[in-house]
């Protein structure tokens, strides 16, 4: 009974956005939503930060935020960054007040109105090497938010939900491919499934290293091979139209394989700032024969698509938001639709330290299975992202399910009901390291 209260607590905390103040006041919250000031709709994926970016988050696809303000920047600015958008900025409101609106005002540039002296590559190289220059030499810590989910794409229906709070030790940028940590502080999960399914063929699907997705999806850090020089003569690369970031032009360059050649394994697009050559972020997915390099034995991908943004704190680039969605079929089953979110919500340059060894996340890990106890009182002075709509529903319909079912054995004596292998709640329940599954998804 603990287990499922704490379960259905947390639903009702993710239908509505709500946060509990801390304790004695330390601490407020901030709730608000980004609209397009011209056409009024909702802006995704807006970096929303306090303390120039110390502390933050980002808007989901509904454009809503929620975020934690400790006492001693109450008194600061808010921040709200978009490319293609002019830098917003506001001393903060009252915190206990209603929803914040903000509505960020189109920036647009066109390549037509700058002259580029060097080649698309030769932007791309220059980037490249100032990589040191603009990205943190020193090792990082950044306290980060991890949400994945996976539904059946036919039926639009969740099948589970797991989200945990990570500690990222960032080593220093000018060492291509440095290998980094990840430290799980909190986990925590729902099956959205029917309990007469979680046994089932859908069950099987197990996601490895959902943990690592912000040291696996930096493209900088680990010099994707779009941006290394080694796998340029596979690629084409051109400009697009150009456009802003915070008031300053951005270079747009779209890449893509060479004709007559299957060794890249990319195309999309890469926004590089005209005046210090740092890579803000790019868009891309795999080719076919991207996904066909990947060898993937218990799973037919047809689209692996990522997204990567960086955001500017004392001078530096930091990581701020990974997306990467799957789209595939599993040898027996339907197709799927996994979505892996990562967001940076705290930057400490002074206290990066590697977890110890067991505590690290590790490639071959299950993050839907990982062995933390579930704490409500950790979640509610935590910063998350809030779930887009459709996850909302569905965590509705879950929560109603469950009362439902609870409401059902109260008023059914327990010996007229047949006895079930699930009268325990899977999700929020402590998780125990399980070796029984059938088959696991690599991302």
């Amino acid at each position: 009974m603990r287990f499922r209260c704490c379960w259905l607590g947390w639903l009702l905390l993710l239908l509505t956005g709500w946060l509990p103040a801390a304790a004695q006041g330390a601490e407020a919250v901030l709730r608000g939503r980004v609209l397009d000031a011209d056409t009024r709709q909702p802006v995704p994926n807006a970096q929303v930060g306090i303390a120039h970016n110390r502390l933050g988050t980002s808007t989901n696809a509904d454009g809503r935020f929620v975020l934690r303000v400790p006492a001693a920047y109450q008194g600061s600015e808010v921040e709200v960054a978009l490319l293609g958008y002019q830098r917003y900025r506001q001393v903060l409101p009252p915190l206990a007040g209603s929803e914040l609106l903000i509505y960020l005002k189109s920036s647009p540039a066109s390549l037509g109105n700058v002259v580029v002296a060097a080649s698309a590559t030769g932007i791309i190289r220059e980037a490249v090497r100032r990589i040191p220059l603009n990205y943190p030499q020193r090792p990082t810590q950044l306290i980060g938010f991890y949400r994945e989910s996976d539904e059946d794409a036919a039926t639009r229906r969740y099948d589970y939900l797991a989200e945990g709070l990570l500690q990222v030790y960032k080593p220093g940028y000018q060492h291509p491919g440095a290998r980094g940590y990840v430290r799980v502080r909190q986990a925590r999960r729902v099956e959205l499934r029917p309990a007469r399914d979680s046994a089932g063929r859908l069950g099987r699907i197990e996601w490895l290293a959902g943990g690592l997705v912000p040291h696996r999806f930096d493209f900088v850090q680990q010099r994707a091979e779009f941006i290394n020089e080694r796998y340029f003569k596979y690629y084409q690369y051109q400009f697009s139209a150009q456009t802003t970031f915070q008031g300053r032009p951005v270079y747009v360059i779209a890449f893509k394989p060479k004709p007559g050649t299957s060794r890249a394994s990319f195309a999309g697009e890469v926004y590089i700032d005209e005046r210090s050559y740092a890579f803000l972020g790019a868009a891309w997915h795999r080719t076919p024969a991207g996904i066909a390099r990947e060898h993937l034995l218990t799973f037919e991908a047809s689209e692996r698509a990522y997204r990567a943004d960086y955001q500017e704190f004392a001078g530096r680039y930091y990581l701020k938001s990974i997306w990467y969605n799957t789209l595939g079929k599993p040898l027996l089953g339907q197709v799927r639709h996994h979505l892996a979110e990562y967001l940076t919500t705290a930057i400490d340059t002074s206290r990066a330290t590697p977890p110890p060894y067991p505590e690290r996340s590790q490639y071959g890990d299950i993050f839907l299975r990982t062995p933390v106890p579930y704490d409500s009182a950790f979640w509610q002075s935590q910063t998350t992202l809030l779930p887009a709509a459709p996850l909302r529903r569905a965590l509705l319909d879950q929560l109603r399910e469950r009362r439902a079912d609870s409401l059902l054995r109260a008023v059914v004596p327990a010996r007229s009901r047949p006895a079930r292998a699930d009268t325990l709640p899977h999700a929020m329940a402590p998780v125990r390291r399980s070796r029984n599954w059938s088959s696991r998804a690599r991302r």
